[in-house]
């Protein structure tokens, strides 16, 4: 009712009024950069781009290679493709089960691996693998943590995420700095950085590009070795927590001596 755009409206403005008077405006990349000038109306000029950060240690040893296969029974013939996110339909998985279907029927040596928890999509996705029969082509394995989600990653021949949309995805960058070649959406958050340092294979959100990427990739190994150097350095060069940790002091200490 009216008391409901009331209260919309007024918390609008004053959400405008708190971020006109800010002194430093985080944000993690050039497409939050853009949906805040539309909200604003106006370039702020304390807008700073610091991602987020993680730690890479965590990932600075993985588990010997074929621990994750052993453990799930994956012939060591067969390639993995790894897609680690939630089952969630803005994840891209209406484009991807079928993409992946296409890549069946021209090689038979691919799994595609779907580990996250069931966010609204898992019975769509089950219901997907049983009317086109891919039971032996893709396998459910739930949410990997710790040793398990490392094990994956040090496996894993392909990792792929063709989300519709996606604000900051760790997942990814847990990808490439394990040195797992990563096919992704061109709507991944830090699209840019990926582009400008061609750390992943970027496709446009539809299951043609999908097929084609996965399609290269698992043909070329020598392009995938350089889309695995490429986002090892990236993450090292821009995402690492001590880097971002320095970059918000720089920008805190400008603020006190403003003050």
């Amino acid at each position: 009712g009216k008391g409901y755009w009331k209260k919309y409206l007024f918390g609008l403005l004053f959400q405008k009024r708190i971020i006109k008077n800010t002194d430093l405006i985080q944000i993690n990349n050039t497409d939050e950069q853009d949906d805040l000038k539309r909200f604003l109306g106006f370039e702020h000029p304390n807008v700073k781009i610091i991602p987020n950060g993680m730690n890479l240690q965590d990932f600075s040893i993985l588990p010997t290679k074929g621990t994750f296969r052993d453990k799930f029974q994956i012939p060591n013939d067969k390639k993995i493709i790894l897609f680690m996110s939630r089952i969630n339909l803005k994840k891209g998985l209406d484009l991807l089960l079928p993409a992946f279907q296409e890549v069946t029927s021209q090689r038979s040596d691919c799994l595609l691996i779907l580990a996250g928890s069931d966010d609204g999509y898992l019975s769509e996705t089950q219901r997907f693998i049983k009317e086109k029969s891919l039971e032996k082509s893709i396998k459910l394995v739930g949410m990997l943590t710790g040793n398990d989600k490392l094990a994956a990653l040090a496996d894993a021949d392909i990792f792929v995420l063709p989300s519709h949309s996606e604000g900051f995805s760790i997942a990814t960058l847990e990808a490439l700095i394990s040195g797992v070649p990563s096919l992704l959406s061109d709507r991944v958050g830090f699209g840019q950085a990926i582009r400008e340092t061609n750390a992943a294979h970027l496709v446009e959100l539809t299951g043609e590009s999908i097929t084609k990427g996965l399609i290269q990739m698992l043909d070329n190994q020598e392009y995938c070795k350089t889309l695995s150097k490429n986002g090892i350095n990236l993450v090292k060069n821009s995402y690492d927590i001590k880097l971002v940790a320095k970059q918000l002091f720089v920008e805190f200490e400008k603020i006190m001596k403003n003050k």
